[in-house]
């Protein structure tokens, strides 16, 4: 699945892979391809709107600017300092920064923009993400091979537990088999095979 996802001057193309998600990054200065391997992805999100500081702090400056031209009685310099001060403070609420925030292990966040309008479309990319990443994990990890050294398996087994991809009762089930006591008998005594 591709996904693109928009914020002003940048653009950004996500594609869905087999064992990864490719992300295509513009900017006006830049462009930039990478792709996350599925191991590295987290199957977490955080979601954040922000406020612009920047501009909600140089509105504050001019406004400050405004009052000194306005003791000083230079009406005009005050009266526009005090427009730019309401402009900028008025504009920084409207341009909050809406992100929703996949982390990596490798540290190379997924960061996706999103608008009131477009909130739903990239939460719903986000769960695809996450279940065909929890899907390829789920198939390389849980497979248990008796002829196999054990602690490469058992290790796999708490990397799926780890990562919330199995229930504690799928872990333990996956255990049974690793140890060889999949074959339980109603009253307590185990079979050998």
């Amino acid at each position: 699945m591709t996904f693109t996802n928009r914020r002003y001057f940048t653009q950004q193309v996500l594609d869905i892979k087999k064992s990864s998600v490719k992300v295509s990054k513009k900017t006006l200065f830049e462009e930039l391809e990478y792709e996350i391997s599925f191991e590295q992805l987290d199957n977490k999100k955080k979601t954040e709107i922000k406020t612009n500081n920047n501009m909600f702090v140089t509105g504050f400056f001019f406004f400050v600017f405004g009052m000194f031209f306005l003791f000083g009685s230079i009406d005009e310099a005050a009266a526009i300092c005090g427009i730019i001060a309401v402009a900028l403070i008025f504009s920084s609420f409207l341009d909050k920064k809406r992100t929703m925030t996949v982390s990596t292990y490798n540290g190379k966040n997924l960061i996706l923009y999103f608008t009131k309008r477009n909130r739903e479309e990239v939460n719903n990319f986000i769960e695809q993400l996450f279940e065909a990443a929890n899907m390829f994990l789920l198939n390389k990890y849980n497979k248990i091979d008796k002829a196999l050294p054990l602690e490469p398996q058992l290790n796999n087994i708490q990397f799926l537990r780890n990562r919330e991809i199995i229930s504690e009762e799928e872990y333990e089930v996956l255990i049974d088999k690793l140890y060889g006591r999949d074959n339980k008998s109603s009253i307590g005594f185990g079979t050998n095979n």
